[in-house]
């Protein structure tokens, strides 16, 4: 059945009741309500097939917290005349349960209707009292019971007992007719659409239902449970896999971290290694410029150290190996003519006697325009 929180249907009861009236207060005591006063109810209850009738018993519950007496407190609960709007006597000032009887105390207004009512009390023809409230829960007490006759209909043979557990009192009337409800007055139409009711009232329609049907709805109830269970597990496994995944995701964040950190090791190294091996390179072409007398040992001395060790570490974080290459290829370029005059003189002067002025005599010009380049190095 649904479960909602508000039903509109609005439920009467009526019960005689003792009247203690005090005329010069205009206050007004009585019972109003009784636990054993079971009244007769029914629905048009829409989930069923073919608009099923459904008759049920209502008892009310008269434990103080089955009860919203929020109009009580609010002084918004009229005491009327036969439930009637405009109809208003006085208003419900004070109501209490004690389990088994709910007493209400009103206090009454001054005008005609009020005055005839106190007259009504004191001449004894009042009549009863009623009241009207709202269901919000019912708590099945004894499950209807149902028979299946030989065509196959099933007919209802036991009415169910509901105890209404969640009730709004609404206002509480004198009542001209306090009839007893089981012999026709105080029925109500109730939409179980707009009440929870917890437990199975074993509500079944007036129907048939054949064994076809009966199969039919026990494998659709345990297809249906079957579904539930499945999305459970799949549930399950969502979390699972979730949490994975966010655990793999935090590894492959640490991992490219590493990666990341290991990668500029090694680029690190391999520019050392690079910038070690040219030093090297260049270290040596030196100390060969040096032996050759190309190279002072002071100019030596303003491009290395005495420790490579500390140029290295020097040239990996500033290369200036480039410069130190750029100067010693210069030396290098500077001292080649020096070198080809050096040749010339040693070479022996071959037919001198033979030779032709002319080619002597270029020759010489050549060796002067060498002289002439060959000029000394200032840094």
């Amino acid at each position: 059945m649904p479960n909602t929180t508000k039903n509109k249907t609005i439920l009467t009861k009526v019960l005689s009741s003792d009247l203690l009236l005090n005329r010069d207060a205009r206050t007004l005591g009585f019972s109003f309500s009784s636990k054993s006063n079971i009244c007769e109810r029914y629905s048009l209850y829409g989930d069923l097939p073919e608009g099923a009738s459904v008759v049920f018993d209502e008892q009310l519950s008269h434990d103080a917290r089955s009860w919203d007496l929020t109009r009580v407190t609010n002084k918004t609960c009229p005491f009327l005349k036969n439930h009637a709007r405009g109809q208003k006597i006085g208003i419900v000032t004070e109501v209490g349960l004690d389990g088994d009887r709910g007493m209400a105390t009103v206090k009454l207004s001054r005008n005609a209707l009020a005055e005839q009512f106190m007259s009504d009390i004191e001449d004894g023809t009042s009549g009863g009292i009623s009241f009207g409230y709202t269901v919000e829960e019912y708590r099945v007490i004894t499950p209807a019971e149902y028979a299946t006759d030989k065509d196959g209909c099933v007919m209802l043979t036991k009415k169910a007992l509901l105890e209404a557990t969640k009730i709004v009192l609404l206002e509480i009337s004198s009542e001209d007719i306090p009839a007893d409800p089981t012999v026709g007055y105080g029925k109500s139409l109730v939409c179980f659409d707009d009440i929870s009711v917890k437990g199975d009232p074993n509500f079944n329609p007036n129907r048939k239902m054949n064994e076809k049907t009966e199969l039919e709805l026990v494998t659709v109830k345990a297809a249906l449970a079957e579904a539930n269970n499945t999305n459970v597990l799949l549930s399950e496994k969502q979390v699972l896999l979730t949490n994975e995944n966010n655990r793999l995701s935090e590894q492959i964040k640490v991992l490219s971290k590493s990666i990341e950190e290991k990668n500029t090791a090694i680029s690190t190294f391999e520019k050392r290694e690079s910038v070690v091996s040219r030093y090297y390179d260049l270290r040596q072409k030196a100390e060969d410029l040096v032996s050759e007398g190309k190279l002072a040992a002071v100019e030596f001395g303003e491009l290395f150290s005495e420790k490579p060790s500390n140029d290295i570490a020097h040239h990996t974080k500033s290369d200036r190996l480039g410069y130190i290459e750029f100067h010693l290829e210069l030396i290098n370029k500077r001292t080649a003519p020096l070198l080809n005059l050096k040749q010339s003189i040693s070479e022996p002067i071959v037919n001198a006697g033979q030779s032709n002025p002319a080619d002597l005599e270029t020759r010489a010009l050549q060796i002067i325009q060498s002289l002439g380049q060959s000029k000394p190095i200032i840094d």
